[in-house]
C-alpha cells in the first residue's frame, strides 16, 4: 500500500491474493476515508463494502491510468505500487529471491 499524500510504503508478507487475505489487510491498514485505487483484481471488489472510495484501472483492457474529475491530472491508477515492487524485485534480483519465510524480514529494513 502506497500513503500518496503521505508519502509512506506498507508492504506485507501475504499467503496469498485472494480476498479472503487481502481485504481484512486493506480494512485493518488503512483509514476509513481512504480512496483506494487498485487494479481490476477480484481481490479488491468488496472494498465498495466498507464505505472506502475506489477507483481501478483495468490493464486488460490497455487502461493504466485514468482522469476521473476532468482536471487534467490521472489519479486514478497502481503505477506507484507497480513501481516499488519492480525496485524491489531489480534490489533482490542478485540474491535470486529470498525464501517467503525470510520475506518479512527483507521488507522490513
Amino acid at each position: 500500500m502506497v500513503g500518496r499524500e503521505a508519502g509512506q510504503i506498507r508492504l506485507e508478507v501475504c499467503d496469498d491474493t485472494q480476498q479472503a487475505t487481502i481485504q481484512p489487510e486493506v480494512e485493518q491498514k488503512t483509514e476509513p476515508t481512504t480512496t483506494l485505487y487498485t487494479d481490476e483484481s477480484n481481490a479488491y471488489n468488496r472494498v465498495a463494502g466498507t464505505g472506502q472510495g475506489h477507483g481501478t484501472v483495468c490493464h486488460s483492457q490497455k487502461e493504466w491510468a485514468r482522469d476521473d474529475d476532468g482536471d487534467g491530472i490521472r489519479e486514478v491508477h497502481c503505477n506507484t505500487i507497480e513501481g516499488i515492487w519492480a525496485g524491489l524485485r531489480n534490489f533482490l534480483r542478485p540474491f535470486r529471491g529470498v525464501h517467503k519465510n525470510l520475506a518479512q524480514y527483507v521488507l522490513h529494513v
